[in-house]
Protein backbone atom coordinates (compact mmCIF):
# COMPACT_ATOMS: atom_id res chain seq x y z
CA UNK A 1 0.00 0.00 0.00
CA UNK A 2 2.61 2.62 0.86
CA UNK A 3 4.36 2.45 -2.62
CA UNK A 4 1.13 2.52 -4.42
CA UNK A 5 0.16 5.50 -2.38
CA UNK A 6 3.31 7.33 -3.09
CA UNK A 7 2.96 7.16 -6.75
CA UNK A 8 4.42 3.68 -7.57
CA UNK A 9 3.45 2.02 -10.63
CA UNK A 10 6.20 -0.98 -10.03
CA UNK A 11 8.04 -2.60 -6.91
CA UNK A 12 10.85 -0.23 -5.41
CA UNK A 13 14.11 -1.72 -5.00
CA UNK A 14 13.54 -0.87 -0.61
CA UNK A 15 10.72 -0.66 1.25
CA UNK A 16 11.29 3.15 1.92
CA UNK A 17 11.67 6.22 -0.19
CA UNK A 18 14.32 7.58 2.56
CA UNK A 19 18.34 7.34 1.34
CA UNK A 20 19.27 7.15 -2.41
CA UNK A 21 17.41 4.75 -4.80
CA UNK A 22 19.03 4.23 -8.06
CA UNK A 23 15.79 2.83 -9.76
CA UNK A 24 12.04 2.74 -8.71
CA UNK A 25 12.21 -0.39 -10.44
CA UNK A 26 14.08 -3.56 -8.84
CA UNK A 27 12.86 -7.91 -9.36
CA UNK A 28 14.30 -8.21 -5.61
CA UNK A 29 10.84 -7.96 -4.65
CA UNK A 30 8.47 -9.19 -7.97
CA UNK A 31 9.31 -12.71 -7.18
CA UNK A 32 5.71 -12.84 -6.59
CA UNK A 33 4.64 -10.57 -9.39
CA UNK A 34 4.59 -13.45 -11.53
CA UNK A 35 1.88 -15.26 -10.61
CA UNK A 36 -0.14 -12.30 -11.37
CA UNK A 37 0.35 -13.14 -14.95
CA UNK A 38 0.67 -17.47 -14.58
CA UNK A 39 -2.38 -17.61 -12.17
CA UNK A 40 -4.54 -14.56 -12.62
CA UNK A 41 -4.36 -13.67 -16.55
CA UNK A 42 -3.82 -17.16 -17.25
CA UNK A 43 -0.58 -17.33 -19.34
CA UNK A 44 1.84 -19.71 -18.87
CA UNK A 45 4.46 -21.69 -20.79
CA UNK A 46 3.11 -25.10 -22.92
CA UNK A 47 6.99 -25.51 -24.49
CA UNK A 48 9.89 -24.11 -23.67
CA UNK A 49 10.67 -20.57 -24.84
CA UNK A 50 6.63 -19.90 -25.01
CA UNK A 51 6.85 -21.79 -28.44
CA UNK A 52 3.43 -22.83 -27.54
CA UNK A 53 1.50 -20.84 -24.81
CA UNK A 54 -1.22 -22.48 -22.40
CA UNK A 55 -4.09 -20.33 -21.21
CA UNK A 56 -5.35 -21.49 -18.10
CA UNK A 57 -6.41 -18.63 -16.21
CA UNK A 58 -7.88 -18.71 -12.24
CA UNK A 59 -10.72 -16.66 -11.16
CA UNK A 60 -10.49 -16.14 -7.29
CA UNK A 61 -13.22 -15.40 -5.57
CA UNK A 62 -13.24 -11.98 -4.34
CA UNK A 63 -11.70 -10.66 -7.54
CA UNK A 64 -14.19 -9.32 -10.32
CA UNK A 65 -11.70 -8.83 -13.18
CA UNK A 66 -8.06 -8.79 -14.31
CA UNK A 67 -6.35 -6.83 -16.86
CA UNK A 68 -2.64 -7.84 -17.94
CA UNK A 69 -0.67 -7.52 -20.99
CA UNK A 70 3.16 -9.45 -21.25
CA UNK A 71 5.74 -9.15 -24.20
CA UNK A 72 6.93 -13.34 -24.93
CA UNK A 73 9.44 -14.29 -27.42
CA UNK A 74 6.56 -14.83 -29.44
CA UNK A 75 4.46 -11.17 -29.34
CA UNK A 76 2.58 -9.17 -27.02
CA UNK A 77 -0.55 -10.94 -25.17
CA UNK A 78 -3.21 -9.15 -23.76
CA UNK A 79 -5.52 -10.37 -21.20
CA UNK A 80 -8.42 -8.89 -19.80
CA UNK A 81 -11.58 -10.77 -18.12
CA UNK A 82 -14.62 -9.64 -15.91
CA UNK A 83 -17.21 -11.34 -13.93
CA UNK A 84 -20.58 -11.49 -15.31
CA UNK A 85 -22.91 -12.66 -13.15
CA UNK A 86 -22.26 -16.51 -12.54
CA UNK A 87 -19.78 -16.51 -16.07
CA UNK A 88 -16.97 -15.27 -16.99
CA UNK A 89 -15.57 -12.98 -20.16
CA UNK A 90 -11.97 -13.99 -21.01
CA UNK A 91 -10.65 -11.37 -23.54
CA UNK A 92 -7.25 -12.50 -24.91
CA UNK A 93 -4.92 -10.36 -27.57
CA UNK A 94 -2.38 -12.39 -29.29
CA UNK A 95 0.41 -12.30 -32.15
CA UNK A 96 -1.12 -14.15 -35.27
CA UNK A 97 1.39 -16.82 -35.45
CA UNK A 98 1.03 -17.46 -32.03
CA UNK A 99 0.16 -21.05 -30.92
CA UNK A 100 -2.08 -21.32 -27.80
CA UNK A 101 -3.70 -23.71 -25.77
CA UNK A 102 -7.01 -23.38 -23.95
CA UNK A 103 -7.97 -24.40 -20.62
CA UNK A 104 -11.33 -22.68 -19.41
CA UNK A 105 -13.86 -23.98 -17.25
CA UNK A 106 -17.48 -24.23 -18.30
CA UNK A 107 -19.07 -20.97 -17.86
CA UNK A 108 -15.98 -19.34 -19.50
CA UNK A 109 -16.51 -17.10 -22.15
CA UNK A 110 -13.65 -16.60 -24.68
CA UNK A 111 -13.48 -14.05 -27.02
CA UNK A 112 -10.14 -14.31 -28.75
CA UNK A 113 -8.33 -11.75 -31.14
CA UNK A 114 -5.15 -13.91 -33.13
CA UNK A 115 -3.64 -16.89 -32.37
CA UNK A 116 -4.25 -19.95 -34.05
CA UNK A 117 -5.95 -22.78 -32.25
CA UNK A 118 -5.08 -26.32 -33.86
CA UNK A 119 -8.29 -28.68 -33.99
CA UNK A 120 -6.69 -31.26 -31.42
CA UNK A 121 -6.47 -28.86 -28.85
CA UNK A 122 -9.66 -28.62 -26.20
CA UNK A 123 -11.18 -25.24 -25.83
CA UNK A 124 -13.44 -25.95 -22.60
CA UNK A 125 -12.33 -28.41 -19.95
CA UNK A 126 -16.02 -29.24 -18.92
CA UNK A 127 -14.70 -31.26 -15.46
CA UNK A 128 -13.38 -27.55 -14.54
CA UNK A 129 -15.17 -24.84 -12.93
CA UNK A 130 -15.38 -21.13 -12.23
CA UNK A 131 -16.04 -22.50 -8.72
CA UNK A 132 -13.06 -25.13 -8.48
Amino acid sequence: GFMRASGATSLWEQWTRDGEMNSHNHAMFAGAVSCFFTHLAGIRPAADGYSRVLVKPCFPKGLDSVEATIELPCGRFAVSWRRRGEDVDYRLSAPEDARIEFDLPQGCNLIREGGRLEETEVQVKKERTLKS
